[in-house]
């Protein structure tokens, strides 16, 4: 993975996260990102909540706040720094969750939602923040 796809990639390092590989940047600034399968197939391309998706349907995640493996069908996807709270849409502020956790959680913080899985991703963040620097130091 070179520099730039490991800057833009989820720090989550696990399917279906790790099945996204940054493409380019479009004229709009959306990055977009390739999705493969866990054989290598190309699934399809597009921005951060097209792709991720993509990816569920073919390897369906967990919940991030509860852990419990989530249907296709019922899979959404959480913003981790809200958008009401000018949250975007990258990559890096999208978890998969729940319908009840998603719903519960609404237009909060992640902090404020649930203490331990704002830990857990703060974690996540920063060990994936320093494989970015030892990449870049190469």
């Amino acid at each position: 993975m070179d520099r730039l796809q490991l800057l833009f990639a989820h720090p989550l390092d696990e399917p279906p996260y790790n099945l996204l590989r940054y493409k380019r940047t479009d004229a709009q600034g959306v990055h977009l990102y390739d999705v493969y399968a866990l054989d290598g197939r190309h699934l399809g391309e597009g921005g951060a909540l097209k792709a991720i998706q993509l990816a569920h349907r073919e390897h369906p995640g967990k919940c991030w706040y509860c852990d419990t493996g989530i249907p296709i069908s019922s899979v959404h996807r959480d913003h981790v720094k809200p958008r009401a709270s000018k949250g975007g849409n990258d990559l890096h502020n999208i978890v998969i969750a729940c319908p009840k956790h998603n719903c519960a959680k609404s237009n909060m913080p992640i902090a404020a939602f649930d203490a331990h899985g704002a830990t857990k991703y703060l974690d996540v963040l920063h060990d994936h923040l320093s494989r970015v620097a030892r990449a870049h130091q190469r």
